[in-house]
C-alpha cells in the first residue's frame, strides 16, 4: 500500500507549472518533524535543508552538517533516517534521480574538492540502493567547488555550498536531461 503522504508528493509532483507554489508543502510532505532522527531539530532541518524547483524537477538540497562530518564522506546515523524519508517516494514513483555533490572552495587536504564531492554523491546513491531502488533511475554528479550557490568569502556561503542536491526529474529538458 502507498503511504498517503507519498500520493499527495505525486500528486504535486504531477504538475510541474504549480510545483513552486507547493515547495513548502513538499518539503513539509518528504521530512514530517515527527519522523526526524533526535539529532536534528525543526530549526536545524530548516537551516540545512532546502526544496527548489529546477527545470528537470525537484531538487532536495541538503547542507553537509546534517550528512557527513567534516571532510568526510561516510553517511551520519542521522542522516541515514532523514534520507529515509526519501525511500518511499523513491520506490513508489520511477521519476530518473541525479544525486549530486557540492565543496566550498577551501582546498581539503586528503582528497580534492571533486572526489570529496563525488564520493558524498556516491555516499547518498549508495544508501539509496541498499534500500532496494532501481539503479538504473539514478545518475551522479561531483561538482567540487564550481557550482557554489552562496559567496565563498563568507562561512555561512562555504556552509551553504557544502551540499548534495538529489534532483527528481519530472520534466526533460530540450534536446534531454540537463
Amino acid at each position: 500500500r502507498i503511504p498517503e503522504r507519498v500520493i499527495l508528493i505525486q500528486e504535486l509532483l504531477k504538475d510541474p507549472e504549480n510545483l513552486a507554489a507547493n515547495l513548502d508543502r513538499i518539503k513539509d510532505l518528504l521530512f514530517p518533524y515527527d519522523t526526524l532522527p533526535p539529532e536534528v531539530d525543526k530549526s536545524t532541518l530548516e537551516e540545512n535543508l532546502r526544496v527548489l524547483e529546477k527545470p528537470e524537477g525537484l531538487a532536495i538540497s541538503l547542507n553537509d552538517e546534517l550528512l557527513f562530518a567534516p571532510g568526510e564522506y561516510t553517511l551520519l546515523a542521522p542522516a541515514q533516517k532523514i534520507l529515509s524519508s526519501l525511500v518511499d517516494v523513491l520506490l513508489y514513483t520511477e521519476m530518473d534521480v541525479n544525486i549530486s555533490g557540492y565543496t566550498d572552495n577551501t582546498p581539503d587536504q586528503e582528497m580534492g574538492d571533486y572526489e570529496l564531492s563525488a564520493r558524498r554523491a556516491l555516499a547518498v546513491l549508495e544508501y539509496f540502493l541498499q534500500n532496494k531502488i532501481r539503479p538504473g533511475r539514478f545518475s551522479v554528479s561531483g561538482y567540487g567547488s564550481d557550482r557554489p550557490q552562496a559567496d565563498n568569502r563568507l562561512e555561512s556561503g562555504r556552509a551553504a555550498n557544502r551540499r548534495v542536491e538529489i534532483l527528481l526529474k519530472n520534466e526533460m529538458w530540450l534536446g534531454g536531461y540537463h
